[in-house]
């Protein structure tokens, strides 16, 4: 009986030696993981809401204890010195560059450096849900005014073209996006590579600190299915039989998730030059969403069948015409993001009512130019923009039997706001490569 009790005691013990070492190891860990912030520069330590006495403190805490408790109560302590400044929040909010002591914030978390995002990494952190209402709101506060106006420059190579769209959008913080995209159509057949190629530059706008660089091609045709799902939102009648997908390609993926998060079709049609590309969507994306999708060739008749049309083509001649359109469908437009290409016949932009992205860019380079161009309307005839439309500004649909085209030419304002949802995905979940433009 004495050797039994004596062997309990050994288990027993050797089990509450084995926690204590493992607590041990835990905290020399924390210890090594912290002292790699002294590498850190004040003013980066502030921006985690650190001091360096608080580091210095916490290193030199016992090894029983973990120096990240002592860390995690000497924030709280501050946590609460906060909530004192509630009435210089509120007035932040009216201006949130301003900080407690009423200079301008940096983004916090802009210690972690610049983030190096894949497009694996952007298509994995950044949600249809997400995109959508981060798109929507950017749309929102451009049209109240609470964001100015984007900018955007074309160039044209001899295959393709270049264009750079950038912005500046507050969203908590003031931030800043540039994307730079090469647009080239006949990748695929001669290169094997994608159409759209290009780099997203995120930054917060206080200092100008670059936050993130990322993958352009999935950040595109996330925000822009977004921006097809906010005017489906608002636009499209909410009794919604059919839906049909022109252009097969890279946008069309992307165009029916998000359609499908704010639209719930009966059928899917799904149409493009190339049939076997149908084909293959059909396939694809039937078995991923559940939704029946069938691969089309007569063009003029599945319009006709549609509540819904979405073009996402490189096309440089409309193919959507008027007479095709049946009283009631919403047409988005989206390929049209150059002067040279095109989309929907300027008559069928004339006889609808008309919603832009932004009017200016799509009188430049969207399917409205074209309509201009042809003398079928004026920038007068156009209803609204779409920021309009969501903020409640100008009137959505006004009938069941009414018809409305949606010009879609995408905005850096969609960047930013994509962009900032990777970013702060990113920095919760660990993800990215930290790199240094610095070093």
């Amino acid at each position: 009986m004495e050797l039994i009790g004596l062997s309990s005691w050994t288990g027993k013990s050797a089990a509450v030696l084995t926690r204590c070492w493992r607590g041990v190891v835990v905290r020399i860990k924390h210890r090594r993981d912290l002292s790699r912030l002294a590498d850190l520069d004040d003013h980066m330590l502030a921006d985690v809401g650190l001091s360096r006495s608080d580091l210095h403190a916490a290193l030199l805490e016992p090894l029983w204890r973990d120096p990240t408790s002592f860390l995690e109560r000497r924030i709280g302590d501050r946590l609460a010195a906060f909530a004192l400044s509630a009435q210089h929040r509120v007035r932040s909010e009216a201006d949130p560059r301003m900080s407690l002591a009423g200079a301008p914030r940096a983004r916090a978390g802009a210690a972690a450096g610049t983030l190096l995002l894949s497009r694996r990494d952007v298509e994995r952190l950044l949600t249809p849900d997400e995109c959508i209402s981060a798109v929507e709101d950017a749309f929102r506060q451009h049209a109240l005014g609470k964001a100015p106006a984007p900018g955007m420059l074309g160039l044209h190579a001899e295959d393709g073209s270049f264009h750079i769209k950038a912005a500046l959008l507050t969203l908590g913080e003031p931030y800043f996006a540039a994307k730079t995209n090469a647009n080239f159509p006949h990748n695929g057949a001669r290169h094997g590579l994608p159409t759209i190629q290009g780099v997203v530059v995120l930054c917060e706008a206080v200092t100008g600190q670059p936050l993130a660089v990322m993958d352009s091609t999935a950040i595109t045709a996330l925000r822009t299915a977004a921006a097809t799902a906010v005017a489906a939102k608002y636009l499209a009648r909410k009794n919604c039989r059919t839906a049909l997908i022109c252009g097969c390609g890279g946008q069309g993926p992307a165009q029916l998730r998000a359609l499908l998060r704010v639209r719930r079709p009966e059928r899917i049609y799904a149409c493009d030059q190339d049939a076997e590309k149908a084909r293959a969507f059909a396939a694809a994306l039937g078995a991923e969403t559940g939704f029946p999708i069938t691969a089309v060739s007569d063009l003029p008749r599945a319009v006709a069948e549609s509540d819904i049309v979405v073009t996402c083509t490189t096309a440089r001649r409309y193919f959507i015409t008027r007479e095709m359109v049946r009283p009631g469908t919403f047409v988005a437009g989206v390929g049209a993001d150059n002067e040279n290409k095109q989309e929907l016949d300027p008559a069928l932009l004339a006889a609808s009512k008309l919603v832009t992205d932004l009017t200016e860019q799509c009188a430049a380079i969207g399917d409205l130019h074209h309509a201009l161009a042809a003398g079928a309307m004026t920038r007068g005839d156009v209803h609204a923009e779409l920021g309009e439309i969501v903020a409640g500004l100008k009137p959505a649909r006004a009938s069941e039997e009414e018809t409305i085209v949606f010009d879609s030419s995408g905005t850096a304002l969609q960047d930013v706001a994509a962009a900032v949802a990777v970013y702060r995905q990113a920095l919760a979940h660990g993800e990215g490569a930290p790199f240094s433009f610095n070093a």
